[in-house]
């Protein structure tokens, strides 16, 4: 659930600047803004709704980004250019990107659970039958194993 939410309210709000980036282009960037609101059929109030709590929950994100980003630069701070040395192990994920991992699927759940809140039960499951129905079926996930380090190819001068 988290992976399809968080998409969702991330299209949401790129939908929005590329609205934005209409208005300035002197084009009328309406349509883009209510795309879900048309098809979702929500109201004003409704789609309002959406956009704040999208924007919330990536606000949230993006400050457990922040500290996450930390965490990781600190990891690799011996590393120049994140470049291991042949033959030394790279560092081990910090047990603190693991919890800022769990905070941040957290938090995309508790911005779903207030958004199913804030809009009532008939028009989340409006919300959410679209996102399930069309989201849903876009997002794969797959896993992705860790690169393994080589030793650089052996050149000889010329």
């Amino acid at each position: 659930m988290h992976i399809i939410y968080g998409a969702f309210f991330r299209h949401v709000l790129a939908l929005e600047d590329a609205a934005v980036q209409h208005d300035k282009e002197g084009r009328n960037g309406n349509e883009v803004r209510a795309y879900y609101q048309n098809v979702m059929k929500l109201t004003d109030a409704e789609a309002a709704t959406v956009k704040k709590i999208a924007r919330d929950c990536q606000n949230a994100a993006d400050e457990l980004e922040v500290k996450a980003r930390k965490v990781i630069d600190a990891a690799w701070a011996p590393y120049p250019g994140h470049r291991v040395p042949v033959g030394v192990k790279p560092p081990a994920l910090p047990d603190e990107l693991r919890q800022l991992e769990r905070e941040r699927i957290e938090t995309i759940k508790t911005y779903v659970q207030k958004m199913e809140t804030a809009l009532g039960p008939a028009t989340f499951r409006k919300v959410d039958a679209h996102v399930q129905r069309v989201l849903a079926k876009r997002i794969s996930i797959v896993p992705i194993a860790p690169p393994v380090p080589q030793a650089p190819p052996n050149r000889t001068n010329q």
